[in-house]
C-alpha cells in the first residue's frame, strides 16, 4: 500500500508527472499548449491553488505550486484527467495517457527550496540539452513571464463541449509564492539572473563534453507516439519532500514518518469500529471522503467561491 500523502493547507510543492512508457504525448504543439494552459487554468480556479512556475517536456511536466486550502490531490486529479482525456481525444487513442501510479509531490519547506525548485523547472530543457535558453523551449513554460502577469486561456475546440460547464476563457496568474516576501518584479529580476547564470553553466558542460543543443525547430519535430532511446531509470528514489539544507531535509522527514505512523495508528483503530479517533493533521482521503476528524487546525472542505471565465 502507498504511503498516505500529508496535505497541508499553505504547502509549497513540486508537482511532476510522466506520460506513459515516456512518450511524446506532450510534444511540442498548439494544441498541447492549448489543451495544458486551459486546464491548469480551470483547475487552479476549481480549487485556489496557487501556479508559480511550469515547464511542459515533450513527455512529463513539472509545476510549482502552493495549496491554501489542502486541495493539491483534487488539484491534480482535475488537471491530469482533463488533460489525458482531451489529448487522448485529439490523437484518437484510448489506452492510459500517464505512466501508472501517481504524479509525483515533493514538499518544498523552506524558500531556498521553493526558489531552487523554480529554477529547476524553468531550466529543465537546458538540462535535458535541447534549448541553450530557457526561453527558447517551443512547448508551454513559464519561462520569461513575469510575476503578476495575466495570461488568456482559451477553451480549446476539440474535445471541451461549448454548452458545457467550462467557461470559454479563464485567466491565469503566476503569483509570488506566498513564503517569499518579495516584491513581482524583485523575484522576476532575480530568477532571470539566476538562470542566465545556470544557463552559462550548461552551456560551457555541453561544450566540454562536446555535445550540442537540440534546438528548438528539431523539438517541434519529434511524434507524438516517439520516445527516448535511452534506457529508463527504475527503481530510483521518490523523493517526499526537498532539503537542501540536511538539518531541513531530516526534520521534514521525521514530520513525514511521524504523519505515517499517527495515521496507521488511527487508521487500525477507525477499521476496527472506533468512530471517535482523531487522524493526523494533513490526512486528505479519509477526511474528505469518510469524514473522520482529524487533529490540528480544521481543513475546510472547500476554498472560497472562485470565478469561472473573464
Amino acid at each position: 500500500m502507498t504511503k498516505p500523502r500529508q496535505i497541508l493547507p499553505g504547502a509549497c510543492h513540486l508537482v511532476s508527472r510522466r506520460c506513459t512508457q515516456r512518450i511524446y504525448l506532450l510534444r511540442p504543439s498548439k494544441a498541447v499548449e492549448e489543451v495544458v494552459l486551459y486546464c491548469l487554468a480551470y483547475a487552479m480556479a476549481k480549487t485556489g491553488v496557487k501556479v508559480h512556475a511550469f515547464v511542459v517536456m515533450s513527455n512529463h511536466l513539472h509545476l510549482v505550486v502552493t495549496d491554501p486550502y489542502g486541495k493539491l490531490p483534487e488539484f491534480a486529479h482535475l488537471l491530469h484527467r482533463h488533460i489525458a482525456n482531451a489529448l487522448n481525444a485529439r490523437y484518437g487513442r484510448w489506452e492510459n495517457f500517464w505512466a501508472a501510479g501517481s504524479y509525483s509531490d515533493v514538499q518544498l519547506d523552506t524558500v531556498a527550496d521553493i526558489a531552487r525548485k523554480i529554477l529547476y523547472t524553468l531550466l529543465n530543457p537546458v538540462e535535458a540539452g535541447l534549448v541553450k535558453r530557457a526561453t527558447q523551449w517551443p512547448g508551454l513554460t513559464s519561462a520569461g513571464i513575469p510575476f503578476g502577469a495575466k495570461i488568456k486561456a482559451r477553451r480549446p475546440k476539440f474535445y471541451f463541449r461549448e454548452d458545457g460547464e467550462m467557461p470559454d476563457e479563464l485567466d491565469l496568474v503566476l503569483t509570488v509564492p506566498p513564503k517569499m516576501k518579495i516584491s513581482q518584479r524583485k523575484l522576476t529580476e532575480t530568477i532571470q539572473h539566476r538562470s542566465a547564470e545556470m544557463e552559462a553553466v550548461y552551456q560551457r558542460e555541453a561544450a566540454r563534453r562536446g555535445r550540442k543543443f537540440l534546438g528548438a525547430k528539431r523539438c517541434r519535430q519529434v511524434r507524438p507516439f516517439d520516445r527516448p532511446r535511452s534506457r529508463e531509470p527504475r527503481r530510483g528514489l521518490n523523493p517526499r519532500v526537498a532539503g537542501a539544507l540536511e538539518s531541513t531535509r531530516i526534520a521534514a522527514i521525521r514530520r513525514l514518518k511521524s504523519f505515517w505512523s499517527l495515521y496507521e495508528e488511527a487508521r487500525r483503530r477507525w477499521r476496527d469500529g472506533a468512530r471517535n479517533v482523531l487522524f493526523p493533521h494533513g490526512t486528505y482521503g479519509l477526511r474528505v471522503f469518510a469524514k473522520v476528524q482529524c487533529r490540528g487546525p480544521t481543513m475546510p472542505d472547500d476554498c472560497p467561491p472562485h470565478r469561472l471565465g473573464p
